[in-house]
């Protein structure tokens, strides 16, 4: 084995001056390194035409590895003491290239080591970080939150959101592909296909992926920046005081009358089908004589303070605090055949009882931020929703002083 060439990087020599560390802001990185290449020709792989490959091998601080370099040369030619052109050309070349990947990867914050060097001197770079790479870091961290402060069907919306944006870009393409274009793109196929609350609670969920990757260096421009999403304005739609009455009154077969009466519970106590599906005994407390429930929402963990009212009180006395246990499907197929037989021409979903309490506390003059505590609204803005429709309460209050 021939030894040729030995450096030591010129970045790596840099004197400190007296205030500290030259200009030169590599140093603070690299100053302290131990760095050495040599090229070798390895005499004893010499072919049958007397070429032999030539390595690098590469010292820093006491560690060495080695890279086979794509050339081979004669190993009495690669000795001489005045090389031929083409062997000299080649090393000025790869000291001139390893200079340059030195402070490419000192100015990425990346450690030199011999692996690093190694390895950056490989790929070209750093490590290919992909689409699906992103995504896959993301949703571990996400996974670790189920069951803690994520529901598992808010996780499931992630998954959903994924999927769709996975058709619409090569997952297997670098993060750089996340362009401002692209995103808009694809908010466009969004908003031709879904609601804009819908399109909007994706792209928000998006969002939050795209973040991760700015915040970790993986996506070096925010293709969100120029991006306006438009929540759009959902009217708040639920059944009349007459409605519910009627819902109470009427007897149903027992399939669907314990549907009706957990429909009636939320429309007295403002909770989501899974906080009442999640509801025990012990759930329940008397606090003034008045029967409540304080808890935390499962879907967002906010604390609500449900005082129930009287309908809500009844059925919770009929069945001592121990509901019945129903599926999401069954549930919303057993309130269509209630909604047909009360013929309410309003399209009855479980979390229109949820804006039935909140709208109907409002139009008993409740404040309106205590109303956004019972129903465990994050903010005020969200029960403002729900004040808006309110057209009688606004004739009344004005009509008061005409």
């Amino acid at each position: 084995m021939t030894a040729f060439f030995v450096t030591k990087h010129p970045l790596i020599n840099s004197q400190v001056s007296k205030q500290g560390i030259t200009e030169n802001p590599i140093n603070q990185i690299v100053m302290q390194t131990t760095y050495n290449i040599s090229f070798y020709c390895r005499s004893s792989k010499q072919d049958r035409n007397g070429q032999a490959p030539v390595e690098l091998s590469i010292v820093i601080n006491g560690s060495r590895k080695f890279i086979n370099c794509p050339f081979k040369c004669s190993p009495i030619d690669f000795n001489k003491k005045r090389k031929p052109k083409y062997i000299q050309d080649y090393i000025d070349c790869q000291r001139v290239r390893l200079a340059t990947i030195v402070s490419e990867m000192a100015t990425s914050g990346i450690p030199l080591t011999a692996d690093t060097l190694r390895n950056y001197i490989r790929t070209g770079g750093v490590k290919s970080y992909t689409i699906e790479s992103l995504f896959e870091d993301y949703f571990r961290l996400l996974k670790q939150r189920v069951g803690k402060s994520l529901t598992q069907t808010v996780y499931d919306k992630y998954e959903w959101v994924k999927g769709l944006f996975f058709e619409h870009i090569d997952k297997t393409s670098e993060c750089s592909a996340i362009t401002p274009a692209v995103i808009q793109e694809f908010y466009i196929k969004l908003q031709n296909k879904y609601k804009d609350s819908t399109s909007a609670g994706m792209m928000t969920k998006l969002k939050s992926v795209i973040k991760y990757g700015i915040d970790n260096n993986h996506i070096k421009i925010n293709p969100f920046q120029s991006i306006k999403i438009n929540k759009g304005i959902t009217e708040i739609q639920t059944i009349t005081y007459k409605q519910l009455q009627d819902i109470i009154n009427h007897k149903f077969v027992d399939r669907v009358q314990r549907v009706a009466d957990m429909f009636i519970f939320s429309c007295g106590s403002g909770l989501a089908f899974c906080d009442c599906m999640a509801l025990a005994p012990d759930d329940f407390v008397i606090k003034d004589g008045k029967l409540c429930i304080f808890k935390e929402r499962q879907k967002t963990g906010v604390k609500f303070y449900s005082v129930l009212l009287p309908w809500a009180v009844d059925i919770y006395n009929k069945y001592n605090g121990n509901f019945p246990k129903i599926s999401n499907q069954k549930t919303n197929s057993y309130l269509k055949e209630i909604e047909d037989v009360c013929n309410i021409p309003v399209n009855i979903t479980f979390h229109k009882a949820r804006h039935f309490y909140a709208m109907y506390l409002l139009n008993k003059k409740v404040p309106i931020t205590t109303v956004s505590k019972a129903i465990g609204h994050s903010s005020i803005q969200m029960t403002q929703h729900y004040a808006k429709a309110l057209e009688t309460t606004i004739i009344d209050d004005i009509s008061k002083i005409i």
